[in-house]
């Protein structure tokens, strides 16, 4: 999942091999301390390697397997292009979690990014 500004976006776009314009858009984002575009991308640790999961059936990890064939990019893969285009990017690896484990990450880091603008709004308004 990616955190922009205090949005969530699913990666599940990413699974799909489409990264819809508005998530790296510039001008879609709103304030944040530097002035430019901040892109936080969170994922899973059994999403990266879904065998180190202690409970994956071998129908789940044959389903994950099928859409890991069909992807175009990686999160990480992601984070790489994103910094080539100039955009400051974080990607964070949530420990012992699968997909919807990292909402509560998500979740931390979307308030945190939150109150980071707020902040830097006021800042800028003084």
């Amino acid at each position: 999942m990616f955190v922009r500004d205090s949005a969530a976006i699913d990666t599940a776009a990413i699974d799909r091999g489409v990264i819809d314009k508005d998530v790296i858009d510039k001008d879609a984002f709103a304030y944040n301390d530097k002035d430019g575009l901040s892109v936080t991308i969170l994922q899973g640790e059994y999403e990266e390697n879904p065998r180190a999961d202690p409970n994956i059936t071998p129908e789940r990890l044959a389903r994950i397997q099928k859409r890991n064939n069909n992807k175009q990019v990686t999160a990480r893969q992601l984070d790489d292009w994103l910094r080539e285009q100039g955009v400051e990017s974080q990607f964070m690896l949530v420990a012992r979690a699968n997909h919807g484990g990292v909402i509560p990450a998500v979740i931390e880091a979307a308030v945190q990014r939150a109150l980071e603008n707020k902040a830097g709004r006021e800042n800028k308004n003084k």
